[in-house]
């Protein structure tokens, strides 16, 4: 029995591409870009579908989209419209548990949405490093009544992320003022 174990992880480690398959070749980008408005209120239901409090989600978008893909851990590349930002809900015991970084890959519907880990924060990472266009319009509007806070986040995230890019301000202070508008 060892000895088989020990074969299987022989084999995962010689042929990784062969245990897990070859990556797919990158669909071609589209013509035509989504109706923005339409991609932000799938993608927030499907961030919200994966909280344990939906309702108390303050969602923040980070950057636009992009075309490109998103690799997982341990996935294969995920393609198509991929955005991300980051989002603050209520945890099991009713507090917030602070800014956490999200990404969700569109291609006609969400296809692909992950937060980060607490041992491994790489999408929020990725996020603030700028790889994303200024986020749509239809990314700062509210898609509900009332609540305008989502926008304004974003648009103090996107002057953050500036002011970081033409080195006004370091790193330190950067995620000191993300923190302060967070509430962390």
């Amino acid at each position: 029995m060892k000895f088989r174990n020990g074969l299987a992880l022989i084999a995962l480690l010689v042929f990784p591409q062969q245990a897990f398959g070859k990556d797919k070749p990158p669909p071609p980008e589209p013509v035509q870009a989504p109706n923005w408005a339409e991609v932000r209120v799938q993608s927030e239901n499907a961030l919200k579908a994966i909280l344990i409090d939906p309702s108390s989600a303050q969602i923040a978008w980070a950057g636009g989209f992009r075309w490109g893909y998103f690799k997982p851990i341990l996935q294969g590349k995920k393609w198509g419209w991929v955005g991300c930002g980051f989002v603050n809900a209520r945890n099991r015991f009713g507090g917030y548990v602070g800014s956490t970084g999200f990404v969700v890959v569109y291609d006609g519907g969400v296809t692909y949405v992950g937060m980060d880990d607490a041992k491994f924060p790489l999408i929020g990472q990725s996020c603030n490093q700028s790889r994303f266009p200024k986020p749509q319009p239809e990314l700062l509007a509210s898609p509900t009544q009332g609540s305008t806070s989502g926008a304004s986040i974003a648009d103090e995230l996107a002057k953050l992320a500036k002011l970081k890019a033409e080195g006004a301000i370091t790193e330190a202070e950067f995620l000191a003022a993300k923190a302060k508008l967070f509430g962390q």
